[in-house]
């Protein structure tokens, strides 16, 4: 993510978002970064068929504050029509959702959370490709803080820890991992026990 004073004519051409009034281009996603919004995307739309709210991808702005906030989040969700325009998403999501990458994740774990706070995003999905993980924050008292991070374990991690166990049963800091291998589900709280989504779909196609 390259930054731009906003003095210089914005091409249009680019995928850009707007902090704080500057201007920052994008540049492409990776394609583990593309398979995981995909695989986002396609479980809430299918998930949202015939439904009141709506997904969108990442090609749809959302704009906090008209020249000064503007944002292009990887996933989100909208719940309120009147919130829908011709040319975006005008106030804040419902759920937002980003894939962080090595150039974003400052501005993802810190300025935009802060953002998203500050509009009040009902909750926020920060998903790390590498890591295999999900970390979910939920608005509490106009805080979106941590509720739960989510990990998926891959067939050799799991095989590993149930061959530790066998030997180390007795340490707690092993029996708490194997508790947390077992989590193979999570749910939005805008959904709840609506939609169970299984954690190994999120990262489907990515090594």
């Amino acid at each position: 993510m390259q930054e731009y004073n906003r003095e210089i004519l914005i091409d249009e051409s680019q995928r850009y978002e707007i902090h704080d009034g500057k201007i920052y281009y994008m540049a492409g996603a990776s394609t583990g970064h593309g398979n995981a919004t995909g695989n986002i995307f396609n479980i809430f739309k299918n998930f949202l068929k015939g439904k009141k709210c709506r997904v969108f991808n990442e090609s749809v702005n959302v704009t906090f504050k008209n020249n000064f906030r503007q944002f292009l989040p990887d996933v989100k969700i909208v719940c309120d029509p009147n919130k829908i325009k011709d040319d975006g998403i005008h106030g804040a999501p419902d759920l937002i959702v980003e894939v962080i990458s090595k150039s974003t994740a400052k501005y993802d774990r810190g300025y935009k959370l802060k953002v998203y706070e500050l509009y009040r995003v009902k909750e926020y999905w920060i998903i790390d490709i590498n890591s295999k993980n999900i970390e979910v924050y939920l608005l509490k008292e106009n805080r979106l803080e941590l509720d739960n991070i989510y990990h998926h374990y891959s067939d050799e991690e799991i095989k590993t820890a149930g061959e530790y166990a066998e030997c180390e049963l007795e340490v707690p800091a092993v029996k708490a991992e194997i508790e947390l291998i077992k989590i193979k589900t999570m749910k939005t709280f805008l959904f709840g026990n609506d939609l169970i989504i299984n954690i190994a779909d999120i990262f489907e196609n990515i090594n």
